[in-house]
């Protein structure tokens, strides 16, 4: 028997068996459902199972938070179960622009992270092995490695075409063909001119150029398969669609979107230099928060488009410290409690802590002991107004937690420096609320 093939059946079971799951993806840490019916759902059940750490309601979405073996368990519900492809219920449609917001981009780029997250720590790895000469670029070996760590990222369109067509329910494979039509070499940088508008842009590494013209495609996907006879309709249907959408991308939205995409990146900077300080206080404090509620990944996407228009990103140092401030949070409790099970909880809740990975310690451990999570924030506040205040930037995709350390190679700051004032900024915040929850904490404290 497969290792989750039981724990998969009771999670199907109880949040209303099959019919009640409309849509179904994962995260870094946590199985994302769209339900029919979240009352349907047993909130109780589901927390108490074995390797489930919580469930969190956000986004209108019915998270549960897994760990770092997410995917493992979500292939095993696939194999179990067929996700109906239909509407919801118009009841279920009453959600905020916000919410629908970050559920279209959890949805698109919640599939992609993980792989981008590896791609992004081959890079980086590589530049480090340069820095200490132990990888010469310019070798067979370094070729090799610098391509397997720049793929995903030139052909990042392709994939964001892919999972921005699943998530509007169209063939994911008409995604696919746009997002590599953007990135065809031939289309690269040359001057085109259809019908009066002129088009000399490079699309190669871009975000929303192909997830833009991939939603519009979807509207005409639909109507099309309305309209085109059934027996036309498995090749008319794509074929059409693309035929009409893709000038219309490649021309127009292609360049307005990559304008909108220099403008976040400018708004971004901009109120990075109003106060660097008071911007590392805020996304320091503030980053837990919004695990907790699972709509962390817009701000991820947003240091995700400006890193693609190479330029540098303040947000991930911004809220580094955070992760390293729950950690220690975590880790003092595990040195000092004498309860068996919370002990047993806070170790491995710690370990994955210093990869980046805190939510086993947010829902495990502080959330339910309140103000030691609200002394980890303050941590992450200290940490981010340090990073803040250095300077410190991330110049390229990376893992998180210890693994962010690669971000640091290849920009105007020397790596040393870069690798000095990210170790002070995570000092800071661990020596904070480690000392502090090492002061308040006992096994007989209650919140």
């Amino acid at each position: 028997m497969k290792k989750y093939e039981v724990m998969s059946k009771q999670l199907i079971a109880n949040i209303g068996g099959q019919e009640n799951i409309y849509s179904m993806t994962h995260c870094v840490t946590r199985l994302r459902f769209k339900l029919k019916d979240e009352k349907s759902a047993n909130d109780e059940l589901i927390e108490s199972m074995t390797d489930v750490i919580a469930v969190v309601k956000s986004s209108g979405q019915y998270q549960i938070v897994i760990g770092d073996h997410v995917s493992d368990i979500y292939n095993e519900i696939l194999s179990q179960i067929e996700v109906p492809k239909k509407k919801l219920p118009k009841k279920n449609k009453k959600i905020s622009v916000g919410t629908k917001f970050i559920d279209i981009v959890s949805g698109i780029m919640s599939p992609v992270i993980a792989v981008m997250m590896a791609s992004g720590m081959i890079k980086g790895l590589v530049m480090l092995g340069e820095v200490f000469g132990w990888i010469d670029k310019q070798s067979d070996v370094g070729t090799i490695l610098v391509g397997l760590g720049d793929a995903f990222f030139y052909f990042f369109p392709i994939m964001l075409g892919y999972t921005t067509a699943k998530k509007f329910n169209i063939d994911p494979f008409v995604g696919t063909v746009i997002g590599a039509f953007f990135v065809y070499p031939s289309l690269q940088g040359i001057s085109l001119n259809i019908a009066g508008l002129s088009s000399d842009v490079t699309y190669t590494n871009t975000v929303l150029p192909v997830i833009l013209t991939t939603i519009l495609a979807s509207y005409i996907y639909k109507n099309l398969k309305k309209v085109i006879p059934d027996v036309v309709n498995m090749f008319c249907v794509p074929m059409l669609t693309l035929l009409i959408v893709s000038p219309i991308g490649f021309i127009l939205i292609g360049p307005l979107m990559n304008k909108v995409s220099d403008g976040i990146a400018d708004l971004v900077m901009w109120l990075y230099s109003f106060s660097p300080i008071l911007a590392g206080v805020i996304m320091g404090a503030s980053w837990q928060f919004l695990v907790i509620f699972g709509v962390h990944m817009s701000i991820i996407a947003i240091a995700i488009v400006q890193m693609l228009s190479n330029r540098a990103t303040p947000i991930f140092t911004l809220i580094g410290a955070a992760s390293f401030s729950q950690t220690a949070v975590v880790f003092v409790i595990w040195l000092k409690t004498k309860d068996k099970k919370l002990k047993d909880l806070t170790l491995p809740a710690w370990v994955s802590g210093i990869f980046g990975v805190t939510e086993p310690a947010i829902y495990g451990i502080t959330l339910s002991r309140i103000k030691f999570f609200i002394i980890s924030c303050l941590g992450g506040a200290l940490g981010g107004a340090y990073a803040g205040f250095s300077g410190l930037m991330s110049y390229q995709m990376s893992g998180f937690g210890i693994f962010s350390i690669t971000a640091l190679i290849g920009g105007d700051m020397p790596f040393e420096k870069a690798l000095f004032h990210f170790s002070m900024s995570n000092i800071i915040a661990m020596l904070f609320s480690g000392i502090v929850t090492f002061i308040m904490y006992d096994d007989e404290s209650k919140d």
